[in-house]
């Protein structure tokens, strides 16, 4: 009897699978290709994120997708100079916390005021279904930009400036660059 109910539910299981998977079709969207390539620009030093905008309307597609990148890429702006805030706190010691978090958030808010407004894409797909244009666009900020803009604002923070240009994370960001370089 247990062999029999074991026997049926491991049928039953069986066909639910094959019902689920009969149907199924692997789609690669725009998105994906273009994320891939983001994804290279990360992995060699830059901050790249993939915006998309849908509209009936090509350019108010694009002005969508350029603006959800300049968002999304907002958010990595902030993300990478707490990650670097972190560091930074991690290598020099806890002394000083709040004159470090007040440098850093003052740098985090130049970076993208300064940064994002003439961040301009790198590459786009259009693509047209039902009358709406979809259009995705890779949003890119280069690493020496990023790199020199972040510097320059961390000068202005004298009281951590001196400290930041004896740190590791200062001589890693100089690596960043002549490895940027030769990509």
């Amino acid at each position: 009897m247990k062999r029999n109910v074991t026997f049926v539910s491991m049928l039953i299981i069986a066909l639910v699978f094959l019902g689920c998977s009969g149907g199924m079709k692997i789609v690669k969207s725009p998105h994906s290709d273009l994320q891939l390539t983001a994804n290279e620009l990360v992995r060699n030093g830059g901050l790249a994120v993939v915006g998309t905008g849908i509209s009936s309307r090509e350019d108010l597609a694009r002005k969508q997708a350029q603006n959800d990148g300049r968002t999304l890429l907002s958010n990595a702006l902030e993300t990478k100079v707490k990650g670097y805030e972190k560091q930074f706190q991690e290598e020099i010691g806890t002394a000083g916390d709040a004159e470090i978090n007040e440098a850093f958030q003052t740098v985090s808010e130049q970076l993208t005021k300064s940064i994002l407004v003439g961040v301009l894409p790198v590459e786009e797909v259009i693509t047209l279904k039902d009358d709406k244009y979809t259009i995705y666009t890779i949003m890119a900020i280069d690493p020496k930009i990023f790199i020199q803009s972040f510097q320059d604002q961390m000068k202005e923070q004298k009281a951590v400036y001196t400290r930041y240009r004896q740190s590791q994370m200062h001589k890693e960001m100089e690596q960043k660059l002549e490895d940027y370089d030769k990509f």
